[in-house]
């Protein structure tokens, strides 16, 4: 009877859980009701993983360079967890993850480059501590990355672009200052360009062969420089090009051999160039293609290959163009890693949340876009008409969302990436 009861408990509040993390109880046999639940993922080349709301970190996935935290090489294809509690941000890089903890950055993985910081070039299967105290924030790419410490900036890694910030091509194995105070945001671009927002104005530096850096030249920038004085709340990077919320208005800049600077010409712009004039409250931007939600509307513009402008054709679309007229909240383009293996990521899918439903389209080669089969979409797709309140994208190919707090994954799953105990790819959300 008292088990009996058991399993009727813990059925009744299945509903109430929203079917979130229930870990396993060791001496019962059934799973505890522990109500945690997942509340962010990042993606990484082959691995993927999730924050829960305890404070804990669970990944999956490729594990070859150790990039899962477990001490092992061996994939895994469903979550395990790495760290037990006070991790409150993550990022992944290419083959390397990271997480503050209780105010002090972590990171293990692939090392080749000194992406892990901690003054070596050897992978790390564990965790470890590479900024003691202070750390806010973290950003990544595939092989370098940055933290706001303090409001002070330091970065460290591949810095072949100087993409470091340090003045300097020498690839830098621990974590170096480069901006001293002020810092809000950073973002570590996905090819070798950096920007962070200090004090309102936008500094970038890096690789700069198309203007991506801003400051009206092609060549390679080593240190920080000013490229918009004030009023920057959001940077957002593609593969070339780049772009930054300024007063609530869009200014873009970088590659336009697509139409994906959005101002009429398939000109590079070595400069900042006003886009949309006003009302701008979030962009995001794939490989090659724009995507800004303005007063609720969502415009699209750029490359149109895969119809990953979602207005039902395969023709670039060099300005802006409404894809839905009102109810977007959430934009998530997928862009491409850094180094030799961008060009084997040269398309972008893009899902949005309209009226809490999600919506998907664009580049659909592996079932990304989650409607069922491997056929590109030109136009929205309603993946699932649940309360989504969060969506990423990765690479084009791999898609997570939190879906009535679940953590819901679809796409490639070469790796077990996924994580629903498989390395078969996923045409459909499947929830971990």
């Amino acid at each position: 009877m008292r088990v009996f009861k058991k399993i009727l408990i813990y059925f009744l509040m299945l509903p109430l859980s929203g079917c979130g993390k229930f870990p396993q109880n060791s001496s019962s046999g059934f799973p505890s009701l522990n109500l945690s639940y997942y509340s962010t993922a990042v993606l990484g080349f082959g691995h993927a993983c999730a924050m829960v709301s305890d404070g804990s970190l669970d990944c999956w996935g490729l594990n070859a360079d150790g990039q899962l935290g477990n001490g092992f090489t061996q994939g895994v294809w469903e979550p395990t967890t790495v760290i037990q509690s006070g991790v409150t941000q993550i990022a992944a890089g290419g083959n390397t993850t990271y997480a503050i903890v209780n105010g002090a950055l972590m990171s293990w993985g692939y090392n080749g480059d000194g992406e892990i910081g901690n003054g070596t070039a050897q992978d790390q299967l564990t965790p470890v501590t590479v900024i003691p105290s202070g750390v806010t924030q973290i950003s990544a790419a595939e092989d370098n990355a940055c933290a706001i410490v303090n409001g002070a900036l330091q970065c460290w890694g591949f810095n072949v672009h100087g993409q470091v910030g340090n003045g300097s091509t020498n690839d830098q194995l621990t974590p170096v200052t480069v901006i001293p105070s002020g810092v809000t945001q950073v973002l570590v671009g996905p090819n070798f360009e950096t920007c962070a927002v200090v004090n309102s104005s936008l500094e970038c530096w890096g690789e700069n062969i198309y203007g991506q850096v801003g400051n009206g030249k092609t060549t390679d920038q080593l240190t920080p420089v000013v490229v918009i004085p004030s009023g920057v709340t959001q940077v957002s990077e593609g593969l070339f090009h780049t772009c930054a919320i300024v007063n609530t208005a869009l200014q873009c800049w970088g590659r336009n051999t697509e139409g994906e600077i959005g101002n009429g010409t398939t000109t590079n712009q070595l400069t900042p160039v006003t886009v949309i004039s006003s009302g701008v409250i979030q962009i995001s931007l794939g490989v090659a293609s724009t995507y800004a939600i303005v007063n609720g509307a969502l415009q699209a513009w750029g490359d149109n290959g895969d119809g990953e402008v979602g207005n039902n054709t395969t023709t670039n679309q060099l300005t802006p163009v409404t894809v839905f007229p009102r109810g977007v909240t959430l934009v998530s383009a997928s862009s491409a890693p850094s180094g030799s293996g961008a060009s084997l990521y040269s398309d972008s899918s893009v899902c949005v949340i309209y009226n809490n439903f999600l919506e998907c389209w664009g580049n659909n080669d592996f079932g990304q876009i989650g409607v069922g089969s491997t056929v590109n979409q030109l136009k929205p797709m309603i993946v699932t008409e649940q309360n989504v309140t969060q969506v990423w994208t990765y690479n084009g190919y791999e898609t997570c969302a939190l879906v009535n707090r679940d953590l819901q994954c679809w796409g490639n799953n070469d790796y077990g990436q996924v994580g629903n105990g498989t390395i078969t790819n996923q045409l459909t959300p499947a929830q971990i």
